[in-house]
């Protein structure tokens, strides 16, 4: 039996995440709707998973956490809320899942699949896959952070580009860069982010680097502002060669 806890401050929200979840097998769900509430259940109750939502009112999901882990270490988290900005920062703090409202039966179905797989090893696996949730008319996908080879501003959004193509994120890169900078993506322009392991060749014109070509085809622009900490960021990779 995998017991959970429904944390929202919106109460028909936690109640159908949590009816939802007592509807599929194997799972025992209770809602809350204050932290309050949330740390008194977790002292008097076993809790294999939380879904959290983040923006409640005075507090925060992603404050509140390391609280709720400190009663019951061995606690999964999947975060539930309306912001998809959130996103990669919920994967920082390593949350099992993120789950963008209104939430959608068979999204929910595919986190509490992955639950149910990081809890039967008895822990999360290590290198334990990070995803993005990129929402768009309609239709939500789920970017690995690893298959990232560079994000590109593009005003109000990120793109982040995969081999296959590219999907639009509603974010800024500055939003963005302190989070996936922990997964090996780099700053090297106002407008660009790329990733370091995927880096082929650094080019300069006239002294100067201005571009970090990738493995694949893909390349990036190196700003000015930028240059010292690339280089910096990229000898210390020490798997690039120089044209």
């Amino acid at each position: 039996m995998i017991r959970a806890l429904v944390l929202d401050d919106e109460p028909i929200i936690a109640a159908d995440v949590a009816q939802q979840l007592n509807a599929r097998t194997g799972w025992q769900a209770s809602a809350v709707n204050r932290a309050d509430d949330a740390r008194a259940h977790l002292r008097s109750h076993q809790v294999d998973v939380v879904f959290l939502d983040i923006e409640m009112p005075g507090t925060n999901g992603m404050e509140l956490l390391p609280t709720l882990k400190k009663l019951q270490p061995g606690l999964e988290v999947v975060f539930v809320t309306a912001f998809p900005e959130y996103a990669a920062k919920a994967f920082r703090v390593s949350a099992a899942d993120y789950v963008v409202k209104p939430v959608a039966r068979h999204v929910l179905n595919e986190a509490c699949g992955r639950i149910e797989a990081r809890l039967s090893n008895g822990q999360a696996p290590a290198g334990d896959t990070q995803f993005i949730e990129v929402t768009s008319y309609g239709r939500t996908d789920r970017v690995p952070v690893d298959d990232i080879l560079l994000v590109r501003a593009e005003r109000n959004y990120a793109a982040l580009v995969v081999p296959e193509g590219e999907h639009l994120y509603r974010a800024t890169l500055k939003s963005m860069e302190a989070n996936l900078a922990e997964a090996g993506m780099l700053r090297c322009h106002r407008s660009f982010m790329v990733r370091m392991e995927k880096v082929r060749s650094l080019i300069r014109r006239r002294g100067q680097l201005t571009e970090l070509r990738l493995f694949g085809g893909k390349s990036a622009p190196v700003g000015a502002a930028y240059r010292s900490h690339v280089m910096q960021a990229l000898a210390a990779s020490r798997r690039t060669t120089v044209a």
